[in-house]
């Protein structure tokens, strides 16, 4: 097995490529050679070349500059998403090591070229685990960094102790206005206002454990109770803490989040229509849409479409507080991306793909049309397509991702828009594609995208393409 490592800075791209220049000719031995049924044969020669105008999809000698090193020598240290990237090569080689016994291939060894397959998947796995470590430590530090400004993240026994004490102080009948405070050795003082119900149920949001929601709905209807009592402002909640809340709910992963999180909306605007006071904004919206991109339900897509839809009709009846934006786009583009269509009677119809790639278009025409630059595509909305048209396996993904990198590059070409600046993550997406959509061709296609990515970076087309 080899990689294809680049004396440039595109090496880091070369992971995935790893994948494909094994899988292809795995490919023929695995799965028979190609047919009249398989996505390749059928393809036309005219579909074949149209995700690289350029002329990329022409075979090219190597450039000087890349030369062939065993995966054994690798020792680039991989991100999150290189990870995700050799695991996919890892998984490819894995079935086509159990489906091609009988195809040509003895005790693991490729006849045909001699590969053993065992072991270059053993050489994978190795890749994965040293740098697991690493991996692990640089989440932590992320954990640690948002939990900068919120000191209870970080110890959850402690943020337990003072969730339940401030919801003991506060049963029934509480009159706040006494001021009371909670003296523990161990927490210092718990006084019951506003900020600290906001700061426990921030803190909440962020904790990443798994009866956080409960938690956070506990407080706000904690404070929902303290609001019909003798308890003044200091403790009502507004239209950041119901934010907080959804955020918390969002962040559960559970099946409901999604439902759960838009029957708070649904009472802040009931609410708002009787006091004027807690009006949703685009970060509540926001939430709730994260709330349904993060639940496994399949009816989470329809749901988050729904409300980023419901986000534009109130922007255009004048709501200063609501508009949709990118960020707002990005989750329903996940909520697409994990959809695995329905079953009908008939048959199973609807791609999360095609339905996450249709999302750009509707956000060109809404930019276009009603002025909102808040709601043209960005590189990561184009990013979050490609890679979901990467892991969905349909027919023809790896060229529409293609179509989509022409697109970026085009636009940037023209407008000089940095925000739409293909970067290396686009480029590995797409290497990611090819590796995954299991074609004749996609080595090929793979190192071509690579040798593309060098020559931007080397003459100083796109020095992101690294």
């Amino acid at each position: 097995m080899v990689l294809v490592k680049s004396k440039s800075r595109c090496s880091r791209s070369t992971i995935i490529i790893a994948g494909a220049l094994f899988v292809s000719p795995l490919a023929v031995a695995a799965f028979g050679p190609p047919s009249s049924s398989t996505p390749t044969a059928r393809r036309p020669a005219a579909a074949a070349v149209r995700g690289l105008a350029s002329g990329r999809t022409r075979r090219r000698s190597p450039s000087p500059s890349v030369t062939l090193i065993n995966a054994s020598v690798l020792s680039d240290s991989l991100d999150a998403d290189e990870q995700q990237q050799l695991q996919g090569a890892s998984d490819i080689i894995s079935r086509a090591v159990e489906q091609s016994q009988s195809n040509g291939v003895s005790n693991g060894v490729d006849l045909a070229n001699g590969v053993d397959l065992d072991f270059e998947k053993q050489q994978l796995q190795r890749q994965l685990d040293v740098p697991q470590q690493q991996q692990n430590q640089q989440q932590q530090r992320n954990i640690n960094k948002s939990r900068k400004n919120n000191k209870a993240m970080a110890d959850p026994d402690f943020l337990r102790k003072r969730t339940e004490a401030l919801l003991r102080m506060t049963v029934d009948n509480y009159n706040t206005s006494n001021n009371l405070s909670l003296s523990n050795s161990n927490a210092g003082t718990l006084k019951v206002d506003k900020r600290t119900f906001d700061w426990l149920i921030d803190a909440w949001s962020y904790s990443g454990e798994c009866d956080a929601a409960d938690y956070a709905l506990s407080l706000l209807s904690r404070m929902e109770e303290l609001r019909g009592f003798n308890v003044g402002a200091g403790v009502i909640p507004d239209v950041k803490t119901y934010t907080k809340v959804i955020n918390a709910v969002a962040r559960s992963g559970r099946r409901n989040a999604g439902e759960e999180a838009e029957a708070i909306l649904e009472r802040m605007i009931h609410d708002d229509a009787t006091t004027g006071e807690l009006r949703p904004n685009t970060y509540t919206y926001t939430y709730v849409i994260d709330a349904h991109a993060r639940s496994p339900s399949s009816k989470s897509p329809h749901a988050a479409q729904r409300l980023i839809e419901e986000m534009e009709r109130l922007r255009a009846s004048g709501d200063p507080e609501v508009r949709p934006t990118t960020r707002a786009w990005n989750s329903v583009i996940a909520a697409w991306a994990q959809w695995k269509g329905e079953e009908m009677a008939w048959g199973h119809i609807g791609s999360g793909a095609e339905r996450a790639e249709a999302c750009l278009d509707i956000m060109e025409e809404w930019a276009d049309t009603t002025g909102n630059e808040d709601v043209r595509p960005n590189s990561y909305n184009y990013n979050s397509v490609i890679s979901a048209l990467a892991n969905s396996q349909d027919e023809g993904a790896a060229s529409r991702a293609e179509q989509i990198l022409e697109r970026m590059e085009n636009l940037h070409r023209t407008t000089g828009d940095n925000q739409i600046k293909p970067r290396t993550a686009t480029y590995n997406a797409i290497i990611d594609a090819w590796a995954k959509s299991g074609e004749i061709d996609a080595a090929d296609r793979a190192e071509l995208l690579l040798a593309h990515m060098m020559e931007l970076y080397e003459t100083g087309h796109n020095l992101d393409a690294k």
